[in-house]
């Protein structure tokens, strides 16, 4: 383990209401190498645990006012990251052990405090935290490929459907709109057969990352397929997607992309909609936003147009979709 984060796991808060308690154990784990930090309470040892780089383990007396040791380990559980807990009692015999254990508590030392017996806890707590951190990193990792695309590292097809349902059912509940916009990239396949794949791809990542500045920080961009992008905006009414999408759409043009290739000049076209025009799933959603990307490039590309309201057959320009630096070839 790194060495920042194997000193974090060195950390120990030590939380009785007896300072004189605190003070000797606090010595004693300090000639061990531990850096220690206290607390007179249960309270105020919530307080501490909740702030950035708190430490992962605890020595935690069993009586201490209206929160009582187990009652902070009930506590600990119900959060994230892990804090390993060992409790102190002066209390004998099996049932505080058990009642210790039951309320999650990771060991259990009878007063007066044995310091070879609790570094012998907290030895074993640094595996424990130090497993479960790497399981969580692995369980982040494993959700993040399956929720994001592997090349662009912006979401994938399957997750902005999932993200896309859950605002238009939110819309529903709130009475609000969710915008969309489907966005696709110009002479793609004229890119890929001049340049080559790779190439192609370095397109693709950089008109990602171009997305994911230009828009507002609540909105989701996602990669829809092949050389198409998603964009949904939560509250978001037609008006909404069509600024957002022209101001992205402006982030693309403006500059060259470069790449191994050189610097490339690229366009994208796109198609807004809302469900504030009738679309009310997402099917129909995104098939109102793909109609208005197909009259885009139709009209020429390098430009937005937006749906009209649901159940008309035909799409309509957005009055402020064609600024000439938006113009690519055709």
């Amino acid at each position: 383990m790194p060495g920042d984060e194997a000193q974090q796991i060195k950390r120990v808060l030590l939380v009785d209401d007896d300072s004189v308690s605190r003070s000797v154990l606090s010595k004693q784990l300090a000639g061990r190498g531990y850096e220690t930090l206290e607390a007179e309470s249960g309270g105020s040892a919530l307080r501490v645990l909740t702030q950035p780089n708190a430490p992962r383990m605890a020595v935690v007396d069993w009586n201490m006012g209206t929160i009582n040791g187990p009652e902070l380990c009930r506590i600990l559980r119900g959060r994230s990251p892990y804090v390993y807990v060992v409790l102190t009692t002066a209390r004998e015999g099996r049932r505080p052990l058990v009642e210790a254990m039951n309320s999650g508590a990771d060991g259990y030392i009878q007063k007066p405090v044995d310091v070879d017996e609790l570094e012998a806890w907290l030895v074993a707590g640094q595996r424990i935290v130090e497993l479960q951190d790497g399981l969580l990193k692995a369980h982040a990792e494993l959700e993040r490929r399956a929720t994001h695309d592997a090349l662009t590292g912006v979401r994938n097809r399957g997750s902005m459907l999932e993200i896309l349902g859950r605002e238009m059912r939110r819309s529903i509940r709130t009475k609000s709109a969710t915008g969309i916009v489907l966005f696709d990239v110009d002479h793609f396949k004229r890119v890929n057969d001049t340049h080559g794949h790779p190439v192609g791809d370095e397109v693709l990542v950089e008109f990602a990352a171009r997305c994911t500045r230009a828009v507002r920080d609540y909105d989701v961009v996602g990669r829809y397929g092949g050389e198409e992008f998603l964009l949904v905006l939560p509250g978001g009414s037609l008006p909404d997607a069509a600024a957002v999408g022209g101001r992205l759409l402006d982030a693309i043009a403006r500059r060259p992309f470069k790449t191994t290739a050189g610097e490339l000049h690229v366009t994208a076209s796109a198609g807004a909609a809302s469900t504030g025009q009738g679309y009310l799933d997402v099917d129909a959603l995104i098939a109102a936003s793909d109609a208005a990307l197909y009259e885009a490039k139709h009209a020429g590309r390098a430009r937005l147009h937006v749906a009209t309201e649901a159940g008309h057959p035909e799409s309509a320009r957005f009055p402020r979709d064609e600024p000439d630096t938006l113009k690519g070839p055709d």
